[in-house]
């Protein structure tokens, strides 16, 4: 028997059969929503009041940015607060529904690759050490809390590069594995 033969044959299956698999596993995994959140850090704003007229005040904020990165609209997305206020802006405009009992903003859809942002206005600022945001939930799961980071993005070349060397590691392993089994068939 031809003993080399046979290793490049198992060695190009499995080559074949990783690269079947990753096509499955991506198509599956673009067809849901993925939601994205992250706030922002709370700010305050002072604002000086007319000397006998207006006392000054503060003005704080906080945001929000809510991103569906998935292929498929996501319904019902539910944002839900352990703290709510009625001054809100919602960028761009979409149409929404608060309840203010429920300390909930529903959005009935979050297109494909779309996002929107919102702000809250506080005056004075709730006195509680829980976050703004409890959650956020859409029809088909809970959003992920993004943390924002403000690092450059990698090059797309260094990107291709890791995966390369990834997928040579991979396909050098099997390689290997074959030609340990090749004398136990002898």
């Amino acid at each position: 028997m031809n003993w080399t033969a046979i290793g490049a044959i198992g060695s190009l299956l499995a080559i074949l059969v990783m690269i079947v698999i990753a096509i499955i596993t991506w198509r599956k995994s673009d067809k849901k929503p993925n939601l994205f959140y992250a706030m922002t850090i709370p700010y305050s704003l002072r604002i000086k009041g007319i000397e006998g007229q207006y006392p000054d005040f503060f003005l704080n904020s906080q945001s929000i940015s809510l991103y569906n990165k998935g292929d498929v609209p996501a319904n019902n997305v539910v944002i839900r607060h352990n703290h709510l206020t009625e001054n809100i802006v919602v960028y761009p405009s979409v149409g929404h529904q608060t309840d203010m009992s429920l300390k909930t903003i529903t959005i009935p859809i979050l297109r494909p690759k779309e996002g929107i942002f919102i702000n809250y206005l506080f005056s004075p600022p709730p006195l509680t050490p829980l976050p703004l945001i409890q959650s956020v939930v859409s029809n088909e799961g809970f959003a992920r809390h993004q943390t924002l980071i403000t690092i450059p993005p990698m090059p797309k070349q260094i990107i291709f590069t890791i995966y390369l060397l990834a997928f040579i590691g991979v396909v050098a392993l099997f390689r290997m594995g074959f030609l340990l089994l090749i004398p136990f068939f002898k």
